[in-house]
């Protein structure tokens, strides 16, 4: 999710990711995926990987989620024939029916000027259905928001963990203007009431996700 430092633009949020945005320069990157080059590892979860890749066809860069397809238990069957995630399954589903169905002249499947929440829902750009791992293309976020909002350090102090807690400059700038909180909250809103009227629920809304 990202949040700009003047308040006047707002979150990405892009559905189901629950991954945390640890940058990793030094991940191998395994075999490349058709028509993407991988560039970086962005996050692990419980289901997928994500990467940092760049689009070869269009030049643009996409966050590449990797849902392996595990085996079903046969030890004789081959790999990819196992049953895919449901988490992977949701998202490919969710994300055609908001971005990839019925898209109109504005890009989006429906107006965004009646919905404007749209607009801030990472778009699915591409599926692609190999045969060990199913891959979805994002358009790329940024830091989560609790990055932006907070700088949060650790240590052991007589055998205990305590932590020191700086506000960054977008909570100072919420703190100073609540203006520009009301509506950060206001656009977070209308993305949750897009998908509502789409009959999807997030979940697991936090300003790490």
């Amino acid at each position: 999710s990202t949040a700009s430092g003047t308040g006047s633009q707002v979150i990405t949020v892009l559905i189901g990711l629950g991954l945390p945005w640890i940058i990793s320069t030094s991940a191998s990157l395994p075999v490349q995926v058709r028509g993407y080059e991988k560039l970086q590892l962005l996050g692990k979860g419980g289901c997928a990987v994500v990467w940092l890749a760049r689009d070869l066809g269009t030049g643009r860069n996409v966050a590449l989620k990797q849902f392996p397809k595990p085996r079903s238990g046969n030890a004789k069957e081959a790999p990819g024939t196992g049953t895919l995630d449901p988490t992977a399954k949701i998202e490919i589903e969710v994300g055609r029916r908001l971005f990839t169905e019925n898209v109109n002249c504005s890009g989006y499947a429906i107006d965004p000027a009646q919905f404007p929440g749209i607009r801030r829902i990472a778009k699915l750009y591409d599926v692609l259905d190999e045969t060990r791992d199913v891959w979805l293309a994002y358009e790329v976020g940024a830091k989560p928001l609790s990055d932006h909002l907070f700088d949060v350090k650790g240590e052991f102090y007589k055998g205990e963990r305590v932590y020191q807690i700086k506000h960054l400059a977008l909570y100072e700038h919420f703190r100073q203007h609540p203006t520009a909180l009301r509506v950060f909250v206001q656009d977070l809103m209308h993305t949750v009431a897009y998908l509502s009227s789409k009959g999807v629920v997030h979940g697991d809304l936090k300003p790490d996700n």
